[in-house]
Parts: structure tokens; sequence; C-alpha cells
């Protein structure tokens, strides 16, 4: 199976209306994984003896070599199935289950799943934003940004495989367009708010009606906040 590329304006797919971005694209990015051209498959692999801090994940799986899937790396389970690629030392078990059910929620079009991964007061001052300047609630912007992923991947879609990196942005810049929509200081807010942020670069591979996998999303950045043990998403 050839995961194809697919760099389309992964703003418009992915943010939750036309004049807030929810994350940022790096083209520049030296990531030494290639989702776009790299193959992937489900050949058989190996499981190394590498134990996770998560009872959750089980062992670290390292492909075979000559497996089309090698050049992505190692990768734990997720409970649902999916391939999620990243450093347990990095990002927490719990924060890569929040990235997974927020992309599962765009595939299934569950907006109660998407809901409950978006922090909550920037979910709150989006659907008013929304209703104030476009006449429309979040719950419409979720359908049509699912309506989007799915004419990017050209139908119905499974997500497979999920990849983390750390990211060195400016945070700052990452609230500017949730401040300059919510006429506050939207970064300063929440700061005084959550115990932790994460700035992250994501990759999202998917697999088609037809059972081929396509990249979906690369290389674009993501920021989630922890507080009082959740896990949140600003998009």
């Amino acid at each position: 199976m050839n995961i194809k590329r697919n760099t389309a304006a992964l703003a418009a797919a992915l943010c939750l209306c036309e004049a807030v971005s929810c994350g940022k694209s790096d083209p520049g990015s030296d990531s030494n994984v290639k989702p776009a051209d790299t193959s992937a498959s489900d050949e058989t692999t190996s499981v190394s003896g590498e134990s996770s801090s998560s009872d959750w994940l089980g062992n670290r799986i390292s492909p075979d070599e000559d497996a089309e899937e090698y050049d992505l790396g190692e990768y734990y389970i997720s409970p649902d199935g999916i391939k999620l690629y990243f450093e347990p030392e990095e990002f927490p078990a719990e924060l890569m289950l929040t990235l997974e059910k927020y992309f599962t929620a765009y595939a299934n079009r569950d907006y109660t799943s998407y809901s409950s991964c978006v922090y909550p007061s920037y979910f709150d001052e989006m659907n008013k934003f929304l209703e104030k300047d476009y006449s429309y609630d979040l719950s419409t912007s979720f359908s049509n940004q699912c309506d989007t992923l799915k004419v990017q991947i050209g139908g119905d879609f499974t997500v497979t495989r999920i990849k983390l990196e750390p990211y060195e942005g400016d945070l700052t810049s990452f609230f500017e367009s949730p401040s300059s929509c919510f006429g506050k200081d939207y970064y300063t807010e929440v700061s005084a708010e959550v115990d932790k942020f994460y700035d992250a670069m994501f990759f999202i591979i998917a697999k088609d009606s037809e059972g081929e996998e396509h990249s979906l999303v690369s290389e674009y950045e993501i920021v989630f906040a922890e507080k009082d043990g959740k896990y949140y998403i600003f998009g």
C-alpha cells in the first residue's frame, strides 16, 4: 500500500473557521519521518523487549527491516488498533490518546468525542465567535471540516497511524489568531489556568474505503494543554 502525498491547504482542512488557524505547517522541518512518500503495510513485525511506562501501550513494536513500513520507525498500538509513533518520555500516553480521539472523531463524525478533546474555554469562545461573525455554531463548523477531510482523501476514511514529535514553536504566535477572534489576550489567560503546554508536530495517516493508506496530514503544529491530569487541544 503506497502512502500518497497530500499537502493541500491543511489549514482549510483542519481549522474551525476561515479566520482561525488551529496550527501551522512547517515545510522546512527536518523530521526523519516520511509519511508522504514512505510505503506502509501490515507485514510481519517483531516486538522488542522494551516496556512502556503505561500499561495500555504494551511493548514497542519494531518493524522488520524488509517491511514496507520500516522507515516509519517503531510504534505502539493503541487499544483501538491505531499505530502510534512517539516517545513516552516526551509525550504522556494519555496525550496521545487525546490526539487519537480527536482525529477519529473527524473520521466518525462524532461531535461529542471531538468536543471532549477541545480546551473548554476555547470551545466556548469559538462558539461565540462563530455565531457572532458567521451565524453558525461549532457543530456546523465541525461537520464542514469532516466533509473537507472526506473530500481530501476521496471518501470515508479510517485513521491508521499517528506520529507526534516535539516542536519548539512560538506559543504566543500560535495563539495570535484565537486572541484576535476572541478580542482578548487568550494566551495569557490560558497560561494562568493550565499546568503545562506541549508544542508538537504531528502526522496523520489514514486508510481509504479501498484499504489504501494515505498521508492525511503532514508536518503540522499542534498545541496541547495539560490541566488537572487531562489533556486538551486548541482547534
